[in-house]
Parts: structure tokens; sequence; C-alpha cells
């Protein structure tokens, strides 16, 4: 990471939790740009408690971050204009293939999900913020870069 340019950091949806949960403040922290996907902002608007879908909305707006088209469309769950079409889908599917190998013995449903945002932030070289420690591992084996809530914490607060 260049000190001269903005870090570019993908946040996960875990991370706007982190905000509502008081565990991180995002407004502290200079010298990086944040981005996310339609994925990040689906998953905020799906959240059941409705109290808490509006707090986690809000933060997506007060952080307003690029919101950037995933790497790859995926149907029934990409967005049309959101996502790129990939026709060859190589990375997509062995990082696709990766997390569910990860999580063999829980299906939680959003392995597609994931490996759209784990594909969007390798190619784009983005850090991926997620405290989701087996997509940060993917995401290192397929040689991009992570940080997690409490170490982007600790880094970006001694450059401020």
């Amino acid at each position: 990471m260049s000190s001269g340019n903005p870090d570019r950091l993908l946040l996960d949806t875990v991370m706007f939790n982190r905000v509502l949960d008081g565990r991180l403040d995002l407004s502290d922290f200079g010298g990086c740009d944040f981005f996310a996907t339609h994925i990040q902002l689906d998953e905020l608007a799906n959240t059941t408690n409705q109290d808490r879908k509006l707090k986690l909305l809000n933060i997506f707006n007060c952080i307003s971050p690029y919101v950037w088209k995933t790497d790859s469309f995926v149907l029934d769950v990409s967005r049309l204009n959101c996502a790129m079409l990939n026709v060859d889908g190589t990375m997509y599917n062995r990082i696709l293939s990766a997390l569910k190998l990860k999580e063999k013995d829980r299906d939680f449903g959003n392995h597609e999900r994931d490996a759209l945002v784990a594909e969007t932030a390798l190619k784009n070289e983005f850090i991926l913020a997620t405290d989701d420690c087996n997509l940060s591992c993917v995401v290192r084996q397929f040689g991009g870069a992570t940080i997690s809530s409490r170490e982007f914490a600790s880094r970006y607060r001694q450059r401020t």
C-alpha cells in the first residue's frame, strides 16, 4: 500500500454491522476510499429486524461508499446494471469452490454472494474489509489483501 494514494477498501456487510454495534467508527479514518457492491446493499436491505435494517441502511448512506459493479453476473443473485457479464467465469468458479470447501459442513446460502464480493476485490485490487474468516482466507489464498475490523481500526487510527 502506498502512503501517497488512499487505500481502496471494499467493505463487507459485516463492517456495516460493526459500525451499528459501536465496534467500529469509520468516520475517524482518513487515508482510504470506501467501496461496496450491490451485494452488501442487498444484504442490508434484507435484514429482517426493521429497526436494525433502517439503521444499517442509514449507515450505508452516511458512509456513502462508491458502489462498484461485481465482476461477474450470477442468476438470482446479481442485479442488472450492477454486475458485469463475465463470459469466462473461471475465477468466480474457483473462488466459489474454495468457499464451499471451507464451509462444507455449513451451508449459509451466501456462497455465491461471497464469491462475487471476493472476485470483485481481487480483480480490482481492493482490500477486502471483513471479519468473515473463511472469506478472508479464500481472498488471501487467491493473492488478495484483507483486513479485519480490529486490524482496520488499529492501522488507520495510527495514520490520522
